[in-house]
């Protein structure tokens, strides 16, 4: 095939036919191949003729403005003519294999909506993972590969996402269980946040546990109809210009943006405030001036916040 597209291919007398027919036309290209010139080229001697390819049969399948699909027949040298029979025979393919054609588009364009979708959770540096029952891994994008390969906090089980320690395993299975169990006749359950560490005194990530309604689920999961988004994020180099760009937002002083970073992070009040050298009340404090200004509840709605903009509508 590398031979025909460097060279038979550019010469090719039978293709333009192929190009010309429509979807369910049929044309042998006895017309071509029995002239002269043809026996005569370069691309019958050295190409059609060593494989005994002696004349083709052609159907449309697709047309349209950029490609059009069709699938040959080649009939060897010891071989009849192609018989009314066999034209029929062909033609009676036509609406399978524009069937096949269409499953075949619907497959490559949810095919690129994944990659698509993947690059662009990488770009706004989470790791996404989909899970279903028993944390069976589905889809992991390329930063959640890596946070796998490296046991980094996180590593899969026989396919099965979970800690890479047991503090975080039993985190994870909590609330992961927890999003995966509501009850049957509800259509969504709220979101969760957990802080997982990536060693006793590792750095702290941040999963988002995010339930996919039934509805949603039932699009792409058979059996299961249950599934859960989580994304984890840690520390990103852009990290403290996004934080900095958000408590602008928001209007937060400099030590409210100090504060909402070490929320972010995971590392809680307490971690902040001693961190921060100041006193838990004064950490307390702040945090209720950061949820006033930004109209949400607790920690919980503060890092969805957070993130939102770059997080996919799931629902």
């Amino acid at each position: 095939m590398q031979r025909y597209v460097e060279v038979y291919g550019r010469n090719d007398p039978i293709a333009h036919l192929g190009l010309l027919l429509g979807p369910g036309d049929i044309v042998s290209a006895g017309c071509v191949t029995r002239t002269d010139n043809y026996l005569a080229s370069a691309y019958f001697n050295e190409w059609a003729r060593p494989q005994d390819w002696i004349n083709i049969a052609s159907l449309g399948v697709t047309r349209s403005k950029r490609t059009s699909n069709g699938l040959g027949f080649w009939r060897s040298g010891r071989s009849p003519e192609f018989s009314p029979r066999d034209v029929t025979l062909l033609k009676s393919l036509a609406p399978h294999l524009q069937r096949a054609a269409k499953v075949q588009a619907l497959i490559e364009t949810s095919r690129e909506a994944t990659l698509c979708l993947g690059e662009a959770i990488d770009g706004a540096g989470f790791a996404a993972f989909l899970i279903a029952a028993v944390r069976r891994i589905l889809f992991a994008n390329r930063a959640a590969e890596q946070m796998l390969r490296r046991a980094d906090g996180l590593r899969s089980d026989g396919g099965r996402l979970t800690g890479s320690t047991a503090a975080v395993a039993h985190a994870l299975e909590t609330v992961v269980s927890r999003s995966l169990c509501w009850r049957a006749d509800q259509t969504a359950a709220s979101s969760a946040t957990v802080t997982l560490r990536r060693g006793p005194t590792g750095e702290a990530v941040v999963a988002h546990i995010v339930p996919i309604s039934r509805r949603g689920a039932a699009n792409f999961l058979s059996d299961e109809r249950l599934a859960v988004a989580v994304f984890v994020c840690g520390a990103s180099p852009d990290f403290t210009a996004r934080s900095a760009a958000f408590g602008e937002r928001f209007g937060l002083t400099g030590a409210e943006g100090r504060v909402l970073q070490e929320i972010i992070g995971g590392d809680g009040l307490i971690r902040a405030a001693a961190k921060l050298g100041v006193s838990e009340a004064t950490a307390r404090t702040h945090a209720k001036r950061i949820f006033a200004k930004t109209n949400v509840s607790g920690q919980a709605g503060l890092i969805r916040l957070y993130f939102e903009p770059a997080l996919p509508i799931l629902n």
